[in-house]
């Protein structure tokens, strides 16, 4: 595709080859045929390749929502993302199966080579960056997976949010300078996704679509029940929440519950 880069009508064009992510491909698309309004366009190198960022800007369109109904985001420990409702019992969780099995090949491989590594003989006469390449390339492509399963897993919370006819999105406001890898335990295994860049891509996500996104302090959104607001000490491994109430649910539902909550408090407050 081709891509103005200055006003006028004589004026250098850039050449972009269309990225395998569907998103940036429709970004482009919309960049072209000026739905969005671009702007500045910086081109960097990088280990010998060129990387292009093309700054934009649109006028979100808001969807069709339901006046006051917000929907929680909690980080789960069992799973990756619940989402909760404040007028519903409907909820929605995913896990990250297809994360576990790539880290599982992706580690049976980084062994083997390990393995080979470690032969008599093995790579001789060479510099210690090129015995080591195979290991860097295997790394890079885990980190690269785990930022493109967080955007696709943003992308289903924004979808779900749309069809929910959300007029908000609560998430916990948490402290990003803090380590930024979110951990959760699937099948035995600990998975771990950047939770810095998922909440970020999230909130865009969802600013893009006209949903707002109001951040909730997560303190005690664990531990308190959703419906009588009362407190109870949980260990870790509990994963029922019990209240002598009778509110009985799993514990990262209740917790998706309190930040809704927490995001229709706030949008009252407003009001």
């Amino acid at each position: 595709m081709w891509v103005p880069i200055l006003k006028g009508k004589q004026q250098p064009i850039l050449e972009l080859i269309p990225p395998g992510n569907d998103s940036q491909r429709a970004v482009l698309e919309r960049i072209r045929s000026r739905e969005y309004k671009p702007g500045n366009l910086t081109i960097t190198r990088q280990g010998g390749k060129f990387f292009v960022s093309i700054a934009y800007t649109f006028q979100p369109q808001r969807p069709t929502f339901v006046p006051g109904r917000v929907m929680g985001i909690d980080l789960g420990i069992h799973y990756a993302v619940v989402a909760a409702w404040t007028d519903s019992l409907k909820r929605e969780y995913w896990e990250g199966s297809d994360l576990r099995r790539m880290r599982e090949n992706l580690l049976s491989r980084y062994r083997e080579i390990q393995k080979t590594m470690t032969l008599r003989d093995a790579r001789r006469g060479h510099g210690k960056g090129y015995k080591f390449k195979p290991l860097h390339t295997l790394r890079k492509r885990w980190e690269g997976y785990r930022r493109w399963w967080a955007n696709r897993l943003a992308n289903r919370v924004v979808d779900y949010a749309l069809e929910g006819g959300a007029e908000a999105v609560a998430l916990e406001n948490l402290d990003l300078r803090k380590p930024t890898f979110f951990t959760y335990e699937l099948k035995g295994q600990t998975l771990k996704f950047p939770i810095g860049y998922f909440l970020n891509i999230l909130e865009s996500k969802l600013r893009a679509k006209g949903i707002r996104v109001i951040r909730v302090n997560p303190a005690g959104t664990t531990k308190r029940c959703y419906k009588c607001r009362k407190e109870q000490d949980l260990s870790l491994d509990q994963r029922e929440f019990k209240c002598p109430c009778g509110n009985t649910c799993p514990r990262d539902y209740n917790a998706a519950r309190n930040i809704a909550q927490g995001g229709l408090d706030i949008l009252r407050q407003e009001r």
